[in-house]
């Protein structure tokens, strides 16, 4: 297996008979900052570009989390804005990327660690991760899981996930269709890698059609409807005092005392 080119921190990958696969390494619970997204997309950019890749397996380094969010500091007015940005990039770019990928979960999948997952073709989990939107919990909303969730789940199932922020395991995902396959904790990347046989083992222009027939029958506008929904909810969001209270109280490790009625 040789190592390919990737950017020098936050992200590793490796490439072997078709399938490249992608770690998020940010340590200890891989945490997305507005770098490590554009680390992100740089490795996916080059994957598009490389005529040996027929499928990406993206996944976590360790074995705690395949990514806990996004930092909470950059939820902040000082670099919000950049980091819903590059977010809404990377996101964008993994709905429109040409090759199958599929999000391979080892951990806790979190705030923005979900929405990244829910922005691949596919998942597969342990049975014991836990999986959710906790954001309002912080005065903050998950709003690219809004749009992402749908066509995956029932409205109903997205308004518990996304309105009291409780997680749910990798076998719950599994019932709910959210999860495609539970692969086992102790050969997790060697059932990984078995699961991406089925789409390195194919016809990489003819996966590309066909990535291109699937975003044309889902009339897939996820970056044109999320700047919208980013317009609308973000600047009324953030004038709310709620909003500070909760992003203090998860800095400060206590509850929050919401103000506003």
């Amino acid at each position: 297996m040789n190592d390919a080119a990737s950017a020098p921190r936050f992200v590793r990958s490796t490439k072997s008979n078709g399938l490249l696969t992608v770690w998020l390494d940010c340590p200890p619970v891989n945490v997305l900052q507005a770098e490590s997204m554009r680390a992100l997309q740089a490795a996916f950019e080059q994957a598009r570009d490389d005529i040996d890749v027929r499928a990406v397996l993206l996944t976590g380094a360790g074995e705690r989390a395949f990514c806990a969010g996004v930092s909470v500091s950059d939820h902040g007015p000082s670099r919000g804005t950049e980091t819903v940005e590059a977010f809404l990039s990377l996101l964008t770019l993994l709905r429109e990327f040409p090759l199958p990928v599929v999000a391979a979960l080892n951990g806790a999948t979190l705030g923005g660690g979900c929405e990244l997952a829910l922005a691949c073709d596919m998942i597969v989990s342990k049975p014991d991760v836990k999986i959710g939107q906790p954001e309002i919990k912080l005065a903050t909303l998950p709003t690219p899981a809004m749009l992402l969730m749908q066509g995956r789940l029932p409205a109903n199932t997205i308004a518990e996930m996304i309105l009291g922020g409780e997680p749910i395991d990798g076998t719950e995902a599994r019932r709910i269709g959210l999860v495609n396959a539970l692969v086992s904790s102790a050969d997790f990347m060697a059932e990984c890698e078995c699961f991406m046989q089925r789409f390195t083992r194919m016809s990489r222009p003819v996966l590309v059609l066909a990535k291109q027939g699937l975003r044309h029958a889902r009339g897939d506008l996820f970056e044109r409807e999320a700047v919208a929904l980013k317009q609308r909810v973000r600047p009324a969001l953030t004038a709310l005092a709620d909003f500070e209270e909760g992003l203090a109280a998860f800095a400060g490790k206590r509850p929050p005392r919401w103000v506003q009625r």
